[in-house]
């Protein structure tokens, strides 16, 4: 499959890579909320959410097996999204350095892999443009 093919495929893609990255905020959020209902407020600390959830789990929930079981099948899932979307990423990064046009979007200050995968999908075959302006109608 030629790399344009595969940009174009993987553009439209792109809102489930997005849906994997809602899902392990939503881990998260739920992971807070059950320890909310049981009075242990998760904070913000240094090393990030896995290793706070760590510190609540071996320390807070010791006086109660079921939360700690239901807390770390959370943690597994979340472990799991997480090395799904790094996956993820692989991929889009490999795509993008087989295909020029994505490579020379990504030469543009501020515009990274998954918006120049996403442009370049869009557009696809910019002969189909007369003029340049009569491109953004297409992105509206």
């Amino acid at each position: 499959m030629s790399s344009q093919r595969q940009a174009t495929k993987l553009g439209h893609s792109l809102p489930l890579v997005a849906k994997f990255v809602r899902t392990r905020c939503d881990l998260e959020n739920q992971i807070r909320g059950v320890l909310r209902t049981f009075g242990i407020l998760f904070g913000k600390r240094v090393g990030g959410f896995a290793k706070r959830a760590e510190e609540i789990i071996d320390g807070e929930l010791d006086a109660s097996p079921t939360i700690q079981a239901v807390v770390e099948a959370l943690m597994r899932a979340r472990a799991n999204i997480l090395e799904q979307i790094r996956h993820l990423e692989a991929k889009v990064r490999l795509i993008a350095r087989q295909n020029k046009v994505v490579r020379r979007l990504m030469s543009v200050p501020g515009v990274g892999v998954i918006t120049a995968i996403g442009f370049a999908a869009t557009i696809d075959d910019p002969t189909r443009f007369k003029r340049s302006s009569s491109a953004g109608p297409t992105l509206v």
